[in-house]
């Protein structure tokens, strides 16, 4: 701008100079209209040539930021109650986690991404079914067998009192077949305990077991002087007396107590089992027929056993197809009922 000032100063002082060029003096000596017109136009032309120039280095600098249209909202004022319970839930409200959400979008995406060989194999599985299944089969077989099962973590047992501990620690030996351990267990327990007949017979019973009669017959002997007429004492020291040859003893103290309970299957069972070992077998029949009577399976057997002895096969075989029908047998008692009528039905050929 002013360079073209000085220019037109030239020209008023009627200088004639190369400096000027012919253009704008031929404008400048015509009218005085005319001539602000072309001016006009002329610095126009230039501002905007200049202006280009300037927007073309600041593209290149990247230093244009467009503006955008500024959207007021006018917001509603909240009460001062509101506006603290506001900022309480936002202090106690947990971060937003969008785990889920992003796990769920990359299975789908995992879903619709199928490689080439997912391809072939789907298209494998069509034209043959059976291959496919037995490899998916064998696949389960592998998975299975790699899969160890979880081990839970037992619980510790509180003890009230030490005769719990006693009494657990004896049970579970008995279980496991340590009955030495479990006698001992047994009499720790007998220190602490009001109620000793039973733990009196537990220890005659374990040592019948032990084939230890003497020991048994005194534990039976004094479970029934603190309990008298406690009917499973009476039975071990019946059978703890007949383990020692003590037979006629052993069927005088059952007998006592048969007055005493008639219908006792324990007292009558273990009766006829001695009367059966003594060999009189008409009294064993009289007891394995009164059990028969209560629908007793040991009495069934106990009669087919006696008519065995007797030589009378065929009643024998009565009772043991009888036997077979009832519903409450194991499948050891069927093995066993079975293989005494296949001998007995080969005896009678």
């Amino acid at each position: 701008m002013s360079l073209l000032i000085d220019l037109l100063q030239k020209i008023k002082k009627g200088r004639a100079s190369r400096e000027v060029p012919p253009l704008l003096e031929r404008v400048y000596r015509r009218s005085p209209r005319r001539r602000w017109a072309y001016l006009i136009v002329v610095i126009a032309s230039a501002l905007s040539v200049v202006a280009g120039f300037m927007v073309v280095g600041l593209i290149k600098e990247k230093r244009i930021v467009y503006p955008r249209k500024a959207v007021l909202v006018a917001k509603k004022s909240k009460p001062k109650k509101q506006m603290s319970e506001v900022k309480a839930k936002s202090e106690k409200a947990p971060p937003i986690s969008f785990r889920a959400k992003d796990k769920e979008t990359k299975k789908a995406i995992k879903l619709k991404k199928t490689t080439k060989a997912q391809r072939v194999a789907s298209s494998t599985a069509l034209k043959n079914p059976v291959n496919t299944a037995k490899k998916t089969e064998r696949k389960k077989q592998l998975v299975l067998k790699e899969k160890k099962p979880s081990k839970q973590k037992r619980r510790p047992i509180n003890y009230s009192t030490p005769v719990d501990y006693y009494l657990y620690q004896a049970i579970k030996a008995e279980r496991e077949g340590h009955l030495y351990d479990a006698v001992s267990l047994y009499k720790k327990a007998l220190g602490h305990r009001k109620e000793k007949a039973r733990l009196l017979n537990k220890l005659s019973y374990l040592y019948i077991r032990l084939k230890s009669p003497q020991e048994a017959i005194s534990f039976a002997k004094k479970a029934l002087r603190l309990q008298p007429g406690y009917v499973d004492a009476t039975v071990n020291l019946s059978v703890a007396l007949m383990m020692s040859g003590r037979l006629d003893e052993a069927i005088e103290t059952l007998n006592s107590e048969f007055k005493k309970n008639p219908e006792d299957r324990r007292i009558l069972y273990n009766l006829a089992l001695l009367y059966e070992k003594e060999g009189d077998l008409e009294r064993a029949r009289d007891f394995y027929n009164r059990l028969y009577l209560l629908n007793d399976l040991r009495g069934l057997l106990g009669l087919a056993r006696v008519q065995e002895r007797k030589g009378n096969a065929k009643r024998a075989i009565q009772y043991y197809r009888e036997a077979l029908q009832m519903k409450d047998l194991t499948s050891e008692q069927r093995e066993k009922i079975r293989g005494r009528l296949s001998l007995l039905s080969q005896a009678a050929d």
